[in-house]
């Protein structure tokens, strides 16, 4: 079902094995929207973890 989600309107990404819906993020997110779009409706783990501190997810997400 992930992968329906994966456009500005409704973008979902899968950060370790849960699903997050990041659509209210793009527009602030640090790095740009795009490539949140770009990974959109995928499992994400491996690119966000390149850029992202451990404790982002608690900060910044809820599955």
């Amino acid at each position: 079902e992930t992968s329906h989600h994966t456009s500005k309107e409704s973008c979902w990404i899968i950060l370790h094995d849960f699903v997050y819906d990041v659509t209210e993020l793009l527009d602030s997110h640090p790095g740009g929207k795009q490539i949140i779009l770009k990974h959109a409706g995928y499992d994400a783990t491996e690119v966000f973890e390149h850029f992202h501190s451990a404790d982002t997810l608690e900060k910044h997400l809820k599955p």
